[in-house]
């Protein structure tokens, strides 16, 4: 792992879905309706999912955006699908603790996450805990790795990128997207499959990292 200066950090911005918290039952009720538009003869295309995590639609309205035809039935099973999902979300074992850690150690903790309007709420609604900022790319209008969504984090919170270390589960979008921009990374590699990569196992790693070292936070 590449050195790693706690010096300047006051700010931990943290990636959501696979991080943070996770879907247990995983039914991708958007890619399904993708997938019905190339039945009714709509091409998918690879910036479907740019577009519709970067605006703030619901189901029906991503279809309306798609140019996809939405039956009752269709709406119906699609949106059970997504009930059924966000009934299945759940913080990760170590999250709560570690969150709140942080926190006690003098640290803002951020959230920035590429996610449907959707999906939102459920991450609040599972998580007694309120973060100092929110970068959600269907409020930003840019996902990441788009610089924008991290620029958003350092206005929101009026720190310089140097004062940021991302963890999230993506090489690109939450490792080198954000060293592009001059924060610090961390790829959180549960399933141990960058050996070589500069990763932590764990949320609980981060305690271990900071513990003892004082946050430049105010």
């Amino acid at each position: 792992m590449r050195e790693f200066n706690i010096n300047p950090v006051s700010v931990i911005l943290l990636d959501a879905y696979g991080t943070v918290v996770e879907i247990r039952d995983k039914r991708r009720p958007f890619r399904q309706l993708i997938q019905l538009g190339a039945r009714q003869g709509r091409k998918p295309d690879v910036s479907d999912a740019v577009l519709l995590m970067s605006q703030p639609v619901n189901l029906r309205q991503a279809a309306d955006l798609l140019g996809i035809l939405l039956s009752d039935a269709d709406y119906e099973r699609l949106y059970n699908d997504l009930r059924a999902e966000i009934a299945s979300i759940t913080p990760f074992p170590e999250a709560l603790f570690v969150l709140q850690s942080l926190r006690d150690r003098g640290f803002k903790v951020a959230l920035c996450s590429n996610l449907m309007l959707d999906y939102a709420a459920p991450i609040a609604a599972v998580l007694p805990f309120v973060f100092d900022a929110y970068a959600l790319s269907f409020e930003t209008r840019a996902i990441k790795p788009n610089p924008a969504i991290y620029a958003s984090v350092c206005q929101r919170l009026q720190c310089a990128s140097d004062d940021v270390v991302m963890i999230g589960d993506s090489v690109k979008a939450d490792v080198e997207g954000p060293r592009e921009f001059g924060m610090q990374a961390f790829l959180l590699d549960r399933k141990l499959r960058f050996r070589n990569y500069d990763s932590i196992p764990s949320l609980s790693e981060l305690v271990k990292i900071f513990d003892g070292s004082p946050s430049t936070a105010a």
